[in-house]
């Protein structure tokens, strides 16, 4: 299982974030045909008000 970690800027909306974070592990699912249930991110949000 790929571990990732993915830095967002401040000002991302919650709903952008999981297009984000959804879009990286298709990604992965494609690449190295892990199965769909193997996901291990880390997310970091910089400081600053979200929308």
């Amino acid at each position: 299982m790929p571990l990732v970690r993915i830095d967002v800027n401040a000002g991302r909306s919650s709903e952008e974030l999981l297009i984000i974070i959804d879009g990286i592990h298709q990604a992965i699912l494609a690449e190295y045909r892990i199965p769909q249930r193997d996901r291990a991110q880390y997310v970091t949000w910089e400081l600053g008000t979200p929308r």
